[in-house]
């Protein structure tokens, strides 16, 4: 008797295996197809909704727009009264749900004749929203062109804006009424998430920067920068790819790697845009749907993910599951303590930070009483000086040789005294008092008063040109020349001040220039020191909150970040170049145009 012969259990073997190959090629096949149909549909759907989002917002714009034109005709033309009340014949603006902040009236000169408030603001947010609407009056200059029936978008605290105007004639004078859109409120007004998936969408400016989203604390965010500020160890690549293509091409769609960025911690996830711009009046937006990809595929794709799943399962289960089942319990084990671990040294970290960041704030109260208490006194001790050198100048006015060493005496006292009134205004509030200043002169001031603070080794030659006028408290740029020759001194080398302007900012001059800056008049200040320069890995950390290379020699880090801050307030450019010769320091201020 012959044994079994094995010839039929190796064809079922390897019919099976062809078979079950088979079946992974034909479905692996269908898969991608369905996937490409899915894309192809998802792209599609996408644009659509760009395209009723667009109707929406410029529907929703133009009703606000007639709304206002109706007041001008129902109210001011008929009541013949240039006193504004709230708008009881127009329902749609005064409502809960509405967009229209208020009214404001305005002449030609830019003075508010009347105004009303359609939202319970505070008085601070009322008179920051004022100054920006007076400010887009005067950018889009809207009564030279009495056809523009709204201006720029623009930011105030954490709201977006925009102003609609309408320009009629009241006793032959031009007179503009202007009802600002926050736009924040019309987008939750029209727009709502009910699908169930992850996808929204957002409208943002020429400037990238973030009008409408289903998140408040997106609003004011450029899509790369301003996030990259906050999340630095995020990968931006394909976002700043994208940026790009949606500046050159007015709509198109996408796929790209992003975040959803109302997590705590922002996982990184596979998205499906499209874009596409439009105008409203002579502002461009843009507006971006979008939607996770993997999801929105999953919904359309899910029979094929089910098949290839079974076919997969039945190939490896049995290899497999008992390895995944050891590794999970071994990964998993390491992984808690690796938290735990994490977790443990973050509260560490912060505890570290936050006593140094006590520690140091307690170090400037310190210095800032005492020496204000110090100038206090040295005045209370000038003043009567003074005065009694007067009397006996006065009195001695028959004796010359007398009198002239009395001169020099009540000279170096006024000296002292004017020494002293600087040094506590340098310590003062900022008063927001924006003036148009001379900016050659208070450079020229500033560094005669500091001057006296330093030492004589210290040479600072100036080159300093008439560039005109800014508009700016004087005090901030004194601070910022203040604490930039200080980093001098502390670096023990001699400086050069140069002062001049250009029509054009160049390129190699600031490497970051925002739209709003370009093609204007700019007063560029160089502070150049002849040190040992920044290492480059410092350079980037320099204008950091605390930070400081003195620590030894009691640096309190917050030299160089008040710099930043009051160049950040006041919309200025700075600029640092360093290396083993020297450093510089690059100050663009805008000249003031109307001079």
């Amino acid at each position: 008797m012959k044994p079994p012969s094995k010839f039929w259990l190796y064809a079922i073997v390897c019919f099976t295996f062809c078979l079950t190959i088979a079946g992974v090629i034909f479905t692996y096949t269908s898969y991608h197809k369905a996937q490409d149909q899915a894309i192809t549909m998802g792209k599609k759907q996408l644009r659509m909704i760009n395209q009723s989002a667009i109707k929406l917002i410029s529907h929703s714009i133009e009703a606000y727009q007639s709304a206002l034109s109706m007041y001008v005709d129902d109210y001011i033309e008929d009541t013949n009264s240039l006193t504004l009340k709230p708008a009881v014949l127009l329902p749609s603006l005064t409502n809960n749900k509405s967009a229209a902040v208020g009214l404001y009236l305005i002449d030609q000169e830019q003075h508010i004749l009347s105004q009303v408030f359609f939202q319970d603001d505070t008085q601070s947010e009322q008179t920051a929203l004022t100054k920006k609407i007076i400010d887009d009056i005067a950018s889009n200059n809207v009564f030279a062109d009495q056809d523009i029936q709204n201006g720029s978008v623009f930011f105030a605290g954490q709201e977006s804006y925009l102003n609609l105007y309408s320009t009629f004639i009241f006793d032959d004078t031009p007179l503009t009424l202007a009802m600002p859109i926050q736009l924040q409120t019309l987008y939750r007004e029209d727009f709502a998430n009910d699908s169930g998936l992850s996808g929204y969408t957002m409208v943002k400016d020429q400037a990238m920067e973030i009008v409408m989203h289903p998140s408040d604390e997106q609003i004011g965010l450029s899509i790369v920068d301003d996030r990259y500020d906050k999340f630095p160890n995020l990968d931006f690549t394909d976002l700043r790819r994208l940026e790009n293509d949606q500046r050159q091409h007015e709509k198109g769609t996408a796929m790209y790697y992003s975040y959803w960025w109302n997590q705590d911690v922002p996982q990184k996830v596979l998205k499906l845009s499209a874009y596409e711009w439009f105008s409203v009046g002579n502002t461009r937006l843009i507006v971006a749907s979008n939607s996770d990809y993997y999801e929105r595929n999953g919904l359309l794709l899910q029979d094929s993910l089910i098949l290839i799943g079974l076919l997969v399962f039945l190939l490896i289960i049995i290899v497999l599951l008992t390895f995944f089942i050891r590794n999970y319990i071994k990964r998993n084990r390491i992984f808690i303590e690796y938290k735990e671990l994490q977790s443990r040294q973050q509260l560490l970290k912060e505890k570290h930070e936050i006593e140094k960041a006590m520690i140091q704030e307690s170090k400037l109260e310190t210095i800032g009483v005492l020496t204000t208490t110090i100038v206090h006194d040295m005045n209370n001790f000038l003043t009567p000086m003074i005065g009694h050198l007067q009397l006996l100048i006065d009195e001695h006015k028959d004796d010359p040789a007398l009198v002239d060493d009395l001169h020099e005496v009540y000279h170096a006292a006024e000296k002292g005294k004017e020494l002293s009134t600087n040094v506590l205004r340098f310590s003062k509030i900022d008063s927001h008092q924006k003036t148009k200043t001379s900016i050659t002169e208070t450079l020229q001031e500033a560094v005669t008063t500091i001057r006296r603070l330093l030492p004589k080794r210290i040479s600072i030659d100036l080159d300093l040109r008439e560039v005109g006028y800014g508009l700016f408290d004087a005090v901030d740029l004194q601070v910022i020349i203040y604490n930039l020759l200080m980093n001098v001194y502390q670096a023990n080398a001699n400086c050069v001040i140069r002062l001049s302007h250009y029509t054009y900012l160049v390129n190699f001059q600031f490497s970051d220039i925002p739209h709003s800056m370009k093609n204007k008049r700019i007063a560029l200040i160089e502070i150049a020191d002849n040190g040992p320069g920044i290492p480059e890995a410092m350079q980037k950390k320099i204008f950091t909150r605390f930070f400081t290379t003195k620590s030894a020699s009691g640096g309190t880090g917050l030299g160089l970040f008040t710099v930043a801050s009051i160049v950040k307030k006041n919309d200025w450019l700075i600029e640092l170049r360093s290396d083993s010769k020297g450093t510089t320091f690059y100050l663009g201020i805008p000249i003031d145009s109307d001079e």
